[in-house]
């Protein structure tokens, strides 16, 4: 690597504290190889110093806490300049929606001014680089004109249960990885931790046969598409299957999710096929056992709650740099799982919107990681650095890289996780090394994928499903969505059958959608009773 530190602030590298506490005990304080990580990293005395000032600090003081048998997972804080801009538009949204409210009166989003461009460009381009997430592939599972609704108002309101949702995926998380905030500025820096975290995801996996929060990005009809897998294992999701278990819970369909709130008032019972059944009591786990839908799995094996790791941490060395008698040439098939978290004491029933999405996201998230699998590593960083305007060769910012150094080994922090950031000091090689040990890590993603549900009140295990890759089904759902993303189809409501999903819907008032189809219900009603006259 270049040599870009000036000679004063070199000589500032030779302060004993310093070589201390980058490792570099035993090491002449002139040598070739001080003087080299120096100059390569191109870091201040002061810049040092603040990030390995003693042997307990750290990144923001946390990045060195050691716990037993988990690996880093770097929280990225990101302050680049086009996503502040975004999140400062969207609280502002907000802000004039709420004052809106306020004043009594209910915003019409249909008064949102007329824009020829594709929802793609309109909603997910930003600075000429467009993407999706999978989330962004989901949304007509439910309403396609809510979510293009919600677009249209600028901003989604983050609930309740979505609070308590995100604070169960935390608690998941944290049992795997030790998660250390780190501010970015920069779109360069910040893809540079997406690499970093991919790699301690594999770590994980490697050493103790599960990693969660994994993300995966890809492309997908021509579209750039990233998702966070909530789990990936080496096993397949099995869990005991006794009578107290299945006592627990039972099993609900889509309109008993909507059946809280009544019916808009231009909607009537008699209007819908099938009307939602009684009010059932929420908030605890029903004492009588509900028979059990689908086929039960022969002499399952119980599953641990939590993964079985080992008495000491790894360090990202031993996973970089592998003794023999630990290399693998081959991987091993994984599986992937997703975390729903629910509200009340049921699960969605098999062919329920709710069932229909998730086995979707799962196929999904399982095309992305084994498209990655499959891809030689510089097609894939070319593609990538190309798309996403990025160049690929520079060298991250002192900042990033004395930041994931103090991450590393606690008994001599910074020292080989310094000297591997240096090795591989871009996002090419970083996401060639990436690759690499993807590849020697995972052969292929099972089609079997699962689905576990937790209850929001205290994350308590509810039940399981399981299903089977699809790739025609994935094909049909990806190409209707990908169509109305990229302007080729006009936005689909729910059929009438299916008017109960407005009853929790925020925009029912005003729904031009609903508006015609009961129209055309009532038309429909109205021309059977002349024909029968």
């Amino acid at each position: 690597m270049q040599n870009y530190l000036p000679p004063l602030c070199r000589r500032s590298f030779l302060a004993p504290s310093l070589n201390y506490n980058l490792g570099m005990k035993g090491r002449a304080r002139g040598s070739p190889a001080v003087l080299g990580i120096h100059r390569r990293t191109g870091m201040t005395k002061r810049l040092i110093g603040r990030c390995f000032g003693s042997m307990s600090s750290g990144l923001n003081g946390q990045a060195t806490l050691r716990l037993q048998g988990k690996t880093r997972r770097i929280e990225i804080i990101d302050e680049t300049p086009r996503t502040k801009t975004a999140k400062d538009e969207e609280k502002k949204n907000e802000d004039q929606y709420k004052e809106s409210l306020e004043v009594g009166r209910v915003p019409d989003i249909e008064e949102a001014p007329e824009d020829s461009r594709s929802p793609l460009d309109r909603w997910r381009t930003r600075g000429g680089h467009t993407k999706l997430s999978v989330s962004d592939l989901l949304f007509n599972m439910w309403c396609e004109q809510q979510y293009h609704y919600t677009l249209l108002r600028g901003f989604k309101r983050r609930t309740a249960e979505m609070q308590a949702g995100t604070k169960i995926h935390r608690e998941m998380e944290e049992q795997v990885h030790t998660i250390v905030p780190v501010t970015v500025k920069t779109t360069h820096d910040k893809w540079g931790l997406r690499i970093w975290n991919m790699i301690q995801g594999l770590e994980s996996l490697r050493a103790t046969g599960l990693t969660r929060e994994l993300e995966v990005w890809g492309w997908i009809d021509g579209v750039f598409v990233n998702g966070v897998i909530d789990e990936v294992n080496f096993k397949k999701f099995e869990r005991e299957r006794n009578d107290k278990e299945n006592g627990a819970v039972g099993i609900v369909g889509d309109k008993e999710e909507a059946k809280e709130v009544s019916l808009p008032e231009n909607v009537t019972e008699a209007m819908i096929t099938g009307a939602a059944p009684t009010e059932e009591k929420v908030g605890e786990l029903p004492e009588t056992p509900k028979k059990k839908r689908g086929r039960p799995r022969k002499n399952p094996e119980p599953t641990p709650a939590s993964p079985k790791t080992p008495n000491q941490q790894t360090s990202i060395m031993d996973f970089i740099t592998p003794s023999p008698k630990k290399t693998r040439s081959k991987g091993q098939p994984a599986f992937v799982l997703d975390l729903k978290t629910r509200l009340s004491a049921r699960i969605p029933e098999p062919g329920s919107s709710q069932a229909i999405s998730v086995h979707i996201q799962l196929m999904l998230y399982r095309q992305l990681l084994n498209d990655m699998i499959k891809a030689t590593p510089k097609s894939m960083v070319k593609k990538l650095c190309k798309y996403h305007g990025l160049p690929a060769d520079e060298p991250f910012s002192d900042d990033l890289i004395a930041g994931l150094a103090g991450n590393g080994n606690e008994t001599e922090p910074g020292s080989d996780e310094l000297l591997f950031l240096l090795e591989h000091n871009s996002i090419e090689k970083l996401y060639t090394l990436f690759q690499k040990k993807l590849k020697q890590t995972i052969s292929t993603v099972s089609p079997d994928l699962t689905v576990v549900y937790r209850w929001q009140k205290n994350g308590q295990f509810m039940d399981s499903a399981d299903y089977m890759a699809d790739d025609d089904m994935l094909k049909r759902h990806v190409d209707n969505v990908v169509s109305w993303w990229k302007g080729q189809r006009g936005t689909v409501g729910v059929p009438i059958e299916e008017a109960w999903k407005c009853k929790n819907c925020e925009f029912s008032e005003n729904c031009q959608w609903i508006q015609k189809a009961v129209q055309e219900r009532m038309d429909q009603m109205r021309e059977k009773r002349r024909a029968a006259m």
